[in-house]
């Protein structure tokens, strides 16, 4: 089970003015942003395809602010001892090609904001292969959520 830590902010956003109405659309902009810890279990799967599990990030962008994987058995069997981190149906877009070959923290994540949606909010993972044997681990990853109320 995923376990993570939440702060919430109920008057900052991450874009425009929390409760402000803009004149255009005259529509009040309702943002519930947070500040939030994943631990995200990653499981051996005999397959180097895309993984998505069942953990959620918020609905409407997420900027990552601090990411890596905590190897606690390294993988020794694998032709290639990488995998990437990713969330919203792409591989790599929070850590890229990461070696899990050592125990330890690992990991230089990207931080790009990326925008998400209701449907489409789960964070993912991709083995380099379908022969990892040993590799066991959890991806820690720390971003400001913004959920559309």
């Amino acid at each position: 089970m995923a376990r993570y830590r939440q702060t919430r902010f109920n008057n900052i956003c991450l874009e425009g003015s929390f409760g402000q109405k803009d004149a255009a659309t005259n529509s009040t902009n309702t943002r519930d942003t947070f500040i939030k810890t994943f631990e995200i279990p990653l499981t051996r799967v005999a397959s180097g395809a895309l993984q998505t599990t069942a953990i959620e990030a918020g609905t409407k962008s997420i900027q990552v602010i601090s990411a890596y994987i905590d190897v606690t058995t390294a993988e020794v069997a694998a032709a290639t001892k990488t995998l990437t981190v990713g969330i919203g149906g792409s591989p790599a877009n929070i850590l890229g090609a990461t070696s899990v070959a050592a125990v330890g923290a690992v990991g230089t994540p990207l931080f790009p904001a990326i925008t998400l949606n209701r449907t489409n909010n789960k964070f993912t993972y991709t083995l380099a292969g379908a022969d990892f044997a040993q590799f066991v681990g959890t991806a820690i990853v720390t971003a400001i959520c913004s959920n559309t109320l």
